[in-house]
């Protein structure tokens, strides 16, 4: 794991943000407290966190809900995690509606540290592997550009070398049934049209191959 992954935690109560902090810090993260909404709100400006925890009941101007949708509104917000008491099922749903990565249910044996803790864990987990995807998909959006550059000559000389025999044969065909239709019989001039509709059908599936971008790399 990387050490000093930050925590910006929302919790009024001294002891618990202290238990919480010294909790955290032996799983290798840096905890901030904020003891107030408003308090919360300009940490979060002035600093950069991997996941913010909020206790819902929050003293202050703002509760946690108003916490989270302020976050939430900024682009690339950390993800966060509400803290609601026993009766507050209302507030989570609320809360995931919001855009909270997940809710915990706070108990008075603190058995929910080792839970918080736990989801911290699993959305720095998610967040990492969320960079691996952006990074990978840059990188093969970069391949693609790449490759289709590189193709680029090549597709222009295949080009010319099919769509010049097909024009070849296309006007050759037409001149002929012009100069040569009246000594044709009917089955013959069937054939010659066949041909003529196939090489059209041939010219219009080389038109699409090179107007095409390459197909397997989206």
């Amino acid at each position: 794991m990387l050490c000093q992954e930050k925590v910006l935690l929302v919790e009024d109560d001294p002891g618990l943000g202290d238990l919480f902090s010294l909790k955290l810090s032996e799983f290798g993260y840096s905890t901030s407290i904020a003891r107030t909404g408003e308090e919360a709100i300009q940490k979060y400006e002035q600093g950069v966190h991997n996941v913010i925890v909020v206790d819902y009941n929050i003293p202050g101007e703002y509760n946690g809900l108003d916490i989270l949708r302020y976050i939430k509104s900024k682009k690339d917000s950390p993800p966060v995690i509400i803290l609601t008491g026993h009766g507050n099922e209302r507030i989570a749903v609320e809360a995931l509606r919001c855009g909270a990565a997940n809710y915990i249910i706070k108990d008075v044996n603190l058995h929910y540290l080792a839970l918080l803790i736990s989801a911290i864990e699993s959305e720095k987990s998610h967040c990492e592997l969320k960079k691996k995807v952006l990074k990978n998909e840059e990188m093969m959006r970069s391949l693609r550009f790449d490759l289709e550059k590189r193709m680029e000559p090549f597709k222009k000389k295949l080009a010319r070398e099919l769509k010049t025999p097909l024009a070849s044969a296309q006007k050759f065909l037409e001149i002929f049934m012009e100069k040569q239709s009246d000594k044709f019989e009917e089955e013959d001039c069937q054939y010659i049209q066949n041909a003529q509709e196939l090489l059209r059908q041939i010219e219009k599936i080389t038109n699409k191959l090179f107007q095409e971008k390459v197909p397997f790399i989206k």
